[in-house]
């Protein structure tokens, strides 16, 4: 499917000025061109969404999201309540609401038993809107460390190798490990 985008102005992220009167070409899932309304270069007679007094804006990035987290008043007691099939469809609800708020691309910085590169796998397939996910899975930490209770324990060289393997051979983006305490683990 191929259509025009349309608005009054667009921020492209590159400086302070609006460019006036955009128009971004989609083919498919994807933006094939940026330029202004009136290019004669566009295809002729191409289905066009006009946005009238709008803005565009790239797709906002947010890189430390945790969606296993439910964001309630206690997400860590919440979490160990919760069975990892319905946390993952509460991650699935998560991803479409960041995407409905504009962000495009998210980093995942720990969940429980790989949870996340199942949300994001499945947003590559196309099968759940979401952004674009890069997922640690679950952080490397002490044992008793932060966020232990998401399943990263490791202690030493050794523990450290096999579990950095282990989350390269599950196909992680990156890693994270929690070397420091925090506010979700008191003791750590």
């Amino acid at each position: 499917m191929h259509y025009l985008l349309t608005a009054e102005a667009m921020f492209d992220g590159r400086g302070g000025n609006l460019v006036e009167r955009p128009a971004i070409l989609i083919e498919g899932a994807s933006i094939a061109r940026v330029t202004v309304q009136g290019d004669p270069t566009l295809p002729p007679n191409i289905e066009t969404i006009d946005l009238p007094g709008h803005t565009l804006m790239p797709g906002l990035i947010d890189g430390h999201v945790h969606l296993i987290f439910d964001g309630g008043p206690n997400p860590v007691l919440s979490l160990r309540a919760e069975t990892d099939e319905h946390a993952l469809l509460r991650m699935g609800i998560h991803a479409r609401s960041m995407l409905d708020a504009g962000i495009t691309t998210a980093r995942d910085l720990g969940d429980r038993t790989f949870l996340s590169l199942a949300v994001r796998d499945a947003i590559a397939e196309g099968l759940v809107p979401g952004p674009r996910l890069l997922c640690a899975g679950p952080p490397l930490t002490t044992t008793a460390g932060h966020c232990w209770y998401l399943g990263g324990e490791v202690d030493g060289e050794v523990g450290i190798r096999k579990g950095v393997r282990e989350r390269v051979k599950r196909g992680v983006d990156c890693l994270k490990v929690m070397a420091t305490g925090g506010g979700m683990t008191p003791g750590s």
